[in-house]
This record gives C-alpha cells, sequence and structure tokens, in this order.
C-alpha cells in the first residue's frame, strides 16, 4: 500500500572529495553541495582502507599512501576518488572525476551521528511506503516510491524509480522532519523534508560523478 503522497522538488548536485591517514575510527565525511548542504555518510577508517556505512550496505574503499602528507582513497570499479589529508584527525581534501574535469570539497570529523538531534524522544511517524513525485511544479515531473523503516527517531530506507533505485539511505526524524542519505563511492544522496498533514514536501540532493549514471 502506497501512503499518502510525497512532493519533492529535484535538485542536481555535482560534488568532489579528498584524501586521508591513520589508524582504525569511526568518522562521518560530507560531500559540500554549496556553503549550507552539505551530505552526510558514516565510515570506519584504518590504514589501508575506508569502509562506509549505509544501513543494511557496507562499501570498502581502498587507501594509496601518496609522497608527502596526503594519501588517496580509490574505488575498486569506478574511476572517481577522493584525496584528503590529515589534521588533527579532521581530513580534508576533494572527491574528483578527472574525465568529467570535476573536483567536489570533502571533509571528515571523527563521530557516528551523520545528522544531530538535539530531542531524540521528539519525532512523527514516517514508517510505512510514499509516493514521490518530483518536480512536481514542471512538466518533467515523475513518480518513484520511497520506503522508510522507523524505530523511534532512526530511519532507514530507499527510493524506486523505473530504472532502478537509490541504495540503502539512512538518518533520523526531529520533530516533523526527516533526513536520509548515503554515499557509496561514486554517487551520494540526501533527502530532507517536512510531513504536514500526512503529506511531505522537501528536497532530494545528488552527487553523481560518473557519465553515464542518469
Amino acid at each position: 500500500m502506497l501512503r499518502n503522497t510525497l512532493w519533492f522538488l529535484l535538485l542536481f548536485l555535482v560534488l568532489s572529495c579528498s584524501d586521508q591517514s591513520i589508524a582504525e575510527k569511526s568518522y562521518v565525511g560530507y560531500l559540500k553541495a554549496n556553503d549550507s548542504i552539505d551530505i552526510p555518510f558514516n565510515f570506519f577508517l584504518n590504514d589501508s582502507e575506508i569502509k562506509i556505512s549505509n544501513s543494511k550496505e557496507n562499501v570498502s574503499l581502498e587507501i594509496v599512501l601518496r609522497p608527502g602528507d596526503s594519501s588517496k582513497i580509490i574505488s575498486y570499479i569506478f574511476e572517481d576518488y577522493i584525496i584528503f589529508k590529515n589534521d588533527n584527525d579532521t581530513l580534508k581534501g576533494f572527491y574528483y572525476n578527472e574525465s568529467l574535469s570535476r573536483r567536489i570539497p570533502f571533509f571528515a570529523s571523527p563521530g557516528s551521528n551523520r545528522f544531530i538531534s538535539k530531542n531524540k524522544e521528539d519525532f512523527d511517524n514516517f514508517n510505512g511506503n510514499w509516493h514521490v513525485i518530483f518536480d512536481y511544479d514542471n512538466n518533467a515531473s515523475f513518480d518513484s516510491q520511497m520506503m522508510i523503516d522507523q524505530f523511534k527517531n532512526e530511519i532507514s530506507g530507499t527510493v524506486r524509480t523505473e530504472t532502478g533505485d537509490y541504495g540503502f539511505m539512512q538518518g533520523i526524524i526531529r520533530g516533523n522532519r526527516f533526513s536520509m542519505s548515503n554515499f557509496n563511492g561514486y554517487r551520494g544522496y540526501m533527502m530532507d523534508g517536512y510531513l504536514k498533514n500526512d503529506t511531505i514536501k522537501g528536497y532530494l540532493y545528488m552527487v553523481i560523478m560518473i557519465q553515464n549514471h542518469l
């Protein structure tokens, strides 16, 4: 059963990320879309790889040390890579795609909460299946489905379209607002919206670097 209607404006954001250093720790990484929008994701870092965690999905990316004090994170499949430096456990760098001549700011800091919730007891019910209309205010609109599994104020889910899905996403609910995101080494998504009278209105932010993804 589809539940109600979800209205979304579709924003395409092209981003880029960077390099690494040292031992096993939990981090929250961010792909910077603009001055006010960062797409967060969780990962564990050690000397040889990072392990990205998106709900039920785990993705490993290899770390290659470079001359000097920077490191390079590479995918086993895609050409995109991150080059970063470690500054007192804060990782700063860029996410690159050379074929598209793109780079996007990346940074990360120790932690495990990709979204901050000041009151974990204040949350609405977003659990279930939602009918999604992207770009609902123009002629290029298209329909999708969003599935959300909710436990207290924590959520996981995905969006399914005619051509596939957006991968495992995770996040939280803060009052009547929900936020969930992911990143798997070559694409990232964040959904952010507010519930009012059984309808959600919000935004989908996308970070996609490969040429043939859309």
